[in-house]
């Protein structure tokens, strides 16, 4: 069938009638392509065995296997990692990298540091100013030798998010700089000369389509030449880390390309590949995927990527990311760390979450080199919803097969489609053959299952072999098993992790017990380059500094416009006191301290800040500090470059008051507000600050919303309304006085892991249903109406009152057509644990479904039919 564009925006069903394994098969494949979603279910059961097939010609049609990766990077997400005291640094780290114990990773993918914002924060380059190199800022370089010395063979890839100011040149596009390729090969140099490094793998520039298709063949085959000639020629290039496998087609019509390139990759490829990209012959990778939450979908998300990555896209290697949540959890995507979540280095406080233990169910069994048998040579997916992968050891004989069967509804990963199907518990029959007289007598069998139970990856009796090489295993829902004949493989486990603790709540940091070029604990840069300076003079008050060192707006990746600043501390300090202090090294520059501050590009809160114009002032938010727009401000004495002055700055919950040298700049009456203490400074230049102290009190109740505007006046109750019926809207309504009324009364069913669907309690076959994609009335999102409940939205709720659909999509109130507060389904705020708009309370006695954007209990989500 012809799909033209104006039938893609709606939904198809394709019905094959052939044998159940290739129509389930087909289907996805065909949805793939089109871009739509797979309605049909996998079209019955069969009751024949999955062949292994060990025939020559059968693992010829296979690929070599290239690992399972993490990524430290694309937003300093490591950042609190190397604070931790020694001995849990060194078991999160084994954890990570230590074959056959935890993620067991073979694959460390790194941001090269380029000191602009890259999602969570920005990486200090090596070379700010061109020329002038040092190999040791930054911790990335502490991650790749920690995962060296765990793992020899682990394989290290390194991309640049953004670029010094320099490299932009007159485009702007630093893949047009004839510089940039020896860029590159100094941090090659940086690793190996000053780390003992070598770099397997090297990307253009992470997710910039528009300027890989407009600059990045020549760019490749500059680089390949840079690097031959530096002695770098083992240093393969991949392409193209961006959003598409637009790179293979032009590699297919450019033989000096498809020679340079040695690994074809895209971003986030929803388990799918397309026929240029196989045409290639070269490895395909998924060079990052992921993005899920590590206590939502992830462990569901990880298993499903890992398997059908490889059987609907035969890609060869997975990189997740991001690696680990060592990061604030006021930043964005706090809990995408798909292996552990280790943000917490003052307490020694970590844990190891789900997703690792699915990433291992392949890491520590199937071994780079390995073949990934073809698809119905012995990788496929199951009759009744699911998949499995088999690894093949040719020189050894050893297999690895690997099963999952957890649900697409509750599976979602970021950026990703996820094709449905249904999955039910079934035996599972694997037949090997032509094994050449080495058939395995039996398997040893792990299990997990990410149902909402905890048993992740433990050994279970293992599974004998029959006579005809029939292996028979029964696959639960939302189970992942690996039969195997290798050994060794253990459940990692440390005892007396400490409790977790709150940031203390008073702080004291001089910079003096760091090394030059060093990152300071906890301070996490938003944007710019905050490296500990040491200058030449041991007994100076002010000798070791930490210093904003990026010069000139950096070549910024797909973020905005943002000024240097560091956050640190805790969102939750209601009243602080900051004492610092600055040294402004240029005319006409400025430094800031603020206070109740977010993070982010669009960070909000108190920042004071003075500038060597002789001038002090107030603004709310980072934007505003970058287009001088101020609360307030004034002139103050003589603040000269090069000179160094104490700025302090108290917020209570009523008051904020600035000072500079001892003497009061000001006092002013602000709103309360929760948040974190930053500093920055007013551009792309020098500033320096020390000695560091503050003070905070906490508040363990519900952060204070930030000032602005505030919401939308509350909703009216329903009135007039017509019985509830399958397409009436969700909407907000002012909770009737009757708690029964029978338009806003709801009861949760359960489903496996603690999920639920909402289903109306005056008619149990109504439910909460996505509506279709071109209503009557359309929504910011996707609007929710009553419908059938086998077509119910599956929602997980969160420690944030907030309710998750596939791992990324949030219940939400829309504020942007806010004439009749629709409810809808849109992408989850990732910050701070998400917007009131998208936090709701159930009363289960009472059925009510409130939003607490309005305030608990006061408005409720409900249908009218009008």
């Amino acid at each position: 069938h012809e799909f033209s564009p104006k039938m893609q925006a709606h939904k198809y069903q394709l019905v094959v009638t052939v044998d159940a394994m290739k129509a389930t098969v087909l289907v996805m494949n065909v949805a793939g392509l089109l871009g739509l979603a797979v309605l049909a279910s996998p079209l019955g059961q069969s009751a024949a065995a999955l062949v292994i097939d060990l025939d020559p010609v059968s693992v010829g049609k296979g690929r070599v296997f290239d690992g399972i990766g993490g990524l430290s990077g694309g937003g300093a997400t490591s950042k609190l990692l190397p604070s931790y005291p020694p001995l849990q640094r060194g078991q999160i780290l084994d954890f990570l990298f230590k074959p056959k114990f935890g993620a067991s990773l073979d694959i460390l993918k790194v941001e090269i540091g380029g000191d602009g914002d890259s999602t969570e924060g920005s990486e200090s380059s090596h070379e700010h100013v061109q020329g002038e190199i040092s190999c040791h800022r930054g911790y990335e370089w502490f991650v790749m030798e920690e995962a060296k010395i765990r793992n020899p063979d682990i394989k290290l890839y390194g991309l640049s998010w953004s670029w010094p100011s320099y490299l932009g040149g007159v485009t702007g596009n630093p893949l047009d700089n004839e510089n940039t390729t020896a860029y590159i090969a100094d941090w090659i140099e940086c690793a190996k000369s000053g780390h003992n490094l070598t770099i397997d793998f090297i990307g253009v520039w992470n997710e910039m389509d528009r300027d890989f298709a407009s600059s990045g063949v020549k760019y490749i085959k500059a680089l390949r030449k840079t690097l031959d000639a530096r002695g770098f020629h083992s240093t393969k290039i991949v392409a193209g880390d961006v959003h598409s496998w637009a790179p293979a087609t032009v590699m297919l019509t450019d033989p000096e390309l498809a020679d340079d390139v040695a690994v074809v990759c895209r971003h986030y490829p929803s388990t799918v590949s397309d026929p240029d990209a196989k045409a290639t012959r070269k490895p395909l990778w998924s060079s990052e995927d992921y993005a899920a939450s590590n206590v939502g979908s992830g462990g569901r998300c990880e298993a499903r990527i890992l398997n059908q990555n490889w059987v609907m896209g035969e890609m060869t290697a997975t990189v997740n990311w991001n690696l680990i949540s060592s990061y604030y959890s006021f930043t964005e995507w706090a809990d995408d760390g798909f292996s552990m979540t280790a943000r917490s280095p003052w307490s020694g406080f970590y844990e190891v979450q789900p997703p690792l233990w699915a990433a291992a169910h392949t890491t520590q069994f199937a071994v780079p080199g390995n073949t990934a048998l073809a698809n119905q040579s012995g990788s496929g997916l199951l009759p009744n919803g699911g998949s499995y992968v088999t690894y093949y050891d040719n020189t050894t004989g050893d297999l690895s097969i690997v099963v999952e069967k957890v649900q697409p509804k509750l599976a979602g990963c970021g950026f990703s489609r996820v094709y449905q199907y249904a999955t039910d518990a079934e035996d599972v029959t694997f037949r090997i053959q032509n094994a050449g007289g080495r058939t395995p007598k039996a398997f040893r069998v792990w299990r997990s299952n990410f149902g909402g139970s905890s048993s992740f990856f433990e050994e279970v009796a293992p599974i004998s072999v029959s006579g005809t090489g029939d292996v028979t295993v029964h696959v639960q829902v939302d189970d992942v098993i690996t039969l195997t004949t290798t050994t060794g493989q253990t459940k990692g486990n440390y005892t007396g992790v400490p409790d977790d603790a709150r940031f203390p709540t008073t702080y004291v940091d001089n910079f003096d017990s760091y090394p030059a070029d060093a990152a300071a604990a906890y301070f996490t840069e938003m944007s710019g380059a905050f490296d500990v300076h040491v200058g030449p003079d041991s007994t100076s008050l002010h000798n070791s500094t930490l210093r904003q060192n990026a010069v000139g707006f950096p070549v910024k990746w797909l973020r905005g416009d943002i000024i240097p600043f560091a956050v640190m501390g805790d969102s939750e300090w209601v009243e602080c006191a900051v004492h610092v202090d600055v040294m402004i090294e240029v005319v006409s520059g400025s430094a800031y301290v603020g206070v109740g501050s977010t993070a982010g590009t669009d960070a909000s809160g108190y920042f004071v800040g003075i500038d060597t114009n002789g001038s002090y002032w107030l603004a709310t938010s980072i934007a505003n500090v970058l287009s001088h727009t101020y609360q307030l401000n004034g002139s103050l004495g003589n603040v000269s470059p090069n000179s160094w002055h104490t700025l302090h700055v108290n917020l209570t919950s009523t008051t904020l008051m600035a000072g500079l040298d001892g003497t009061q700049l000001f006092t002013s009456p602000v709103a309360s507000r929760a948040g974190a203490v930053a500093i920055g400074a007013g551009g792309y230049y020098g500033v320096q600050f020390d000695n560091f102290r503050l003070a905070a009190v906490r508040s363990d109740g519900p952060t204070p919303a930030p000032p602005g505007p505030g919401p939308a006046p509350a909703p009216a109750p329903a009135a007039n309304c017509i019985a509830p019926a399958t397409g009436q809207y969700l909407q907000i309504f002012g909770c009737a006085a009757n708690s029964t009324d029978a338009h806003q009364s709801w009861n949760t069913v359960t489903r496996p892991g603690g999920a639920v669907v909402f289903q109306l309690e005056a008619n149990p076959s109504l439910c909460v249903v996505p509506a279709p994609a071109h209503g009557t009335k359309q929504c910011s999102g996707q609007c929710l109406v009553l419908g059938s409940c086998s077509d119910a939205v599956v929602f997980v709720p969160d420690a944030h009152q907030r309710f998750i659909t596939n791992g990324t999509m949030c219940l939400d109130v829309d504020l942007g057509r806010n004439t009749d507060y629709r409810v809808e389904l849109y992408a989850c705020n990732r910050k701070n644990g998400g917007g009131r708009n998208e936090q709701f309370e159930f009363d289960e006695a009472t059925g009510i479904l409130s939003s607490l954007w309005f305030g608990s209990m006061t408005s409720c989500v409900a249908v009218c039919g009008h």
